[in-house]
């Protein structure tokens, strides 16, 4: 056949079955590296989730291990710790003294005899003690009770508490609001999440994915324990080992969760010094 009538009839079967291929091919590699970005980005997702859950649940918990106590005395029988051991979730409970805006300690003092007859504390001053927040009454002898505040009187100074205490408080008993935090791991909803409870407050979702917050305590005498046993086993604690890990919400294709997790050393703030 003449050039001219070859050019004429275009492409012939296997020049456009070898153009066929090509273009598959090139789709292919296109379409997989979309699916392989896709999935890279799924992933990273997940690591972000686990990331970020995990840094705001450990950095609350260190918060309140580091103000553990602020605000409150350091000799006696106040306790600024708490705590269960639950396997791989444990439970938390922290506490400090209040402060006002420009951080001054929220506190005063009884001004006459509080008898276990009595349901309010006479004291020098009520001004930023809150109804529904916790006080701390502690006895001149180093001895206290936690209270919640039913009322506030302040015309006459008086502070009127949920229950009667057990023990006669002498004048000049310290009073001292209280904020109390309390830490746990809730699985009801099938995905784990740390719950934060602000003192008698119903219980918060803080944290989605936290599946496990372990602790350790050191002690006065260098030695560790998962549980301190009695109040002075718990004043004794000087540094907190929290292990935390916090998981993606989803699994990967394999069935694996990306987790992260973190292992810090606390010292909380207002136990006795080493």
């Amino acid at each position: 056949m003449p050039k001219s009538q070859r050019n004429e009839r275009g492409f012939g079967s296997i020049e456009l079955l070898v153009a066929l291929m090509i273009t598959a091919t090139g789709i292919a590699l296109t379409t997989g590296m979309m699916l392989a970005g896709k999935s890279h980005i799924q992933e990273q997702g997940k690591e972000i989730e686990a990331t970020h859950a995990g840094r705001a649940a450990i950095d609350m918990i260190l918060r309140e291990l580091r103000l553990g106590g602020a605000c409150l005395p350091e000799t006696g029988e106040f306790i600024a710790l708490e705590a269960t051991d639950d396997d791989d979730r444990d439970r938390l409970t922290t506490r400090y003294g209040l402060t006002t805006a420009d951080l001054t300690c929220i506190q005063t003092a009884t001004r006459e005899i509080t008898t276990p007859a009595s349901s309010s504390l006479a004291v020098n001053d009520v001004e930023d003690f809150a109804v529904g927040g916790l006080v701390y009454l502690r006895h001149t002898d180093g001895s206290g009770e936690y209270f919640k505040v039913a009322g506030i009187d302040q015309d006459n100074l008086l502070l009127t508490i949920d229950s009667a205490p057990s023990t006669d408080y002498p004048a000049t008993s310290g009073v001292y609001a209280i904020d109390e935090r309390r830490f746990y791991i809730d699985t009801a909803s099938g995905l784990p999440r740390l719950m934060l409870q602000v003192g008698g407050a119903d219980p918060q979702p803080f944290a989605m994915g936290i599946e496990r917050l372990e602790l350790r305590y050191e002690l006065a005498d260098g030695t560790e324990s998962d549980q301190p046993s009695g109040d002075q086993q718990w004043r004794a604690v000087r540094r907190v080992h929290v292990a935390l890990t916090a998981r993606s919400s989803e699994a990967s294709p394999s069935g694996d969760h990306y987790r992260r997790t973190y292992d810090v050393t606390i010292k909380p703030r207002n136990l006795i010094s080493d």
